[in-house]
Order: C-alpha cells, then structure tokens, then sequence
C-alpha cells in the first residue's frame, strides 16, 4: 500500500471515528461537526460520512464512493470504537467496565480534577495576566473574521500542575488575577 492509500484510509478512519463519538456521545449535529471539528485536514474533507442512526455507525468512504471504507460503531458505555477488522458483532459484544461509584462530593465547590470547580493557578513571576486574558479573549472574538476561528476551548499551562482554561460560556478571566 502506497502512502497516498495510507493516508486516504487513515482520513476515513479518523473522520468515522470523530463522527460517531460526535453524534452517538456527545450529541452535536453532524454538519457542524463535518465542518468544525473532522475536517482540518484536506484528506478529512475527501472522506464522506455516511451515518446510520438505528445501527449507531458512521462509515467514510473517499467522496462516498466506496474506497478506503472504515467503520465506526458506537458501544453503550465504551463510546465510539473503529472496527479495523474486527468483526462488528464482536465489538458490539463488549461490556464497558462499571465504575465504583466516587466518594461523595459537592462538584461544584471541590476542585479539578474531583470536581468542577477551576482550580487558581498558582502565580508565576514575570507573567503578566492581564496580556494573557487579553490573547485568550481574542482567541474566541469572532468579530470582523471572513473565516471564523470557532475557538470552544483553551487550557494553558505555566510551571508545573498549576494552569488554566476558558470556555466559550465563560468569561475570560485568570483566577487569582
């Protein structure tokens, strides 16, 4: 097999398989998903979903013709698995693992990573916060762009476990500034 055939089969693997964990976990419309998130690539572009929504499944072929196919099927509680060969009856048999319920905890008031609460990056010399709110802020303006940046999320890091994120529904803002 040739890199280029290499390339076009791995573009049908990787789309089926961003699509179905899109549609079947998290719910997002296809369309938007085909533009936004599966086709950052010029190969992803070429690979056409075909999804199937009584079977749970997305399979890509190159401009839907067929060639270089790949399989993506949705498992209840494992999320989207690529077949790569292995018999889809097979896959379908897997039991996700049960989880041990967590200790009991208020999510909103205990910290990342047990809870939702955003831990305070720790303050680092010679950073200076107000320059990065000022990056992250334009990382999710849309304002004026011929070719919107669709920014959902950004996380930075600065030493060690300490960092930081905003989400598009939050306002940009670094905690401890």
């Amino acid at each position: 097999m040739n890199v280029l055939s290499q390339m076009l089969r791995l573009a049908c693997a990787c789309k089926a398989k961003i699509m179905c964990n899109g549609v079947f976990v998290s719910g997002m419309d296809p369309r938007r998903l085909a533009r936004e998130d599966a086709a950052f690539h010029p190969f992803f572009r070429l690979a056409v979903p075909k999804i199937d929504r009584e079977r749970e499944s997305v399979t890509c072929t190159i401009l839907g013709s067929g060639l270089f196919g790949e399989k993506a099927i949705h498992v209840g509680g494992i999320g989207a698995v690529l077949l790569s060969g292995t018999p889809e009856e097979k896959v379908r048999s897997w039991r996700a693992v049960e989880a041990r319920p967590a200790a009991s905890l208020d999510a909103t008031s205990t910290p990342w990573p047990a809870g939702d609460l955003p831990r305070p990056p720790a303050r680092t010399p010679g950073i200076d916060a107000s320059k990065v709110e000022s990056a992250v802020a334009r990382l999710f303006d849309e304002r004026g762009r011929r070719n919107p940046l669709r920014t959902r999320r950004c996380s930075w890091f600065t030493t060690g476990t300490s960092s930081a994120s905003a989400t598009r529904r939050d306002s940009v803002r670094i905690p401890g500034s």
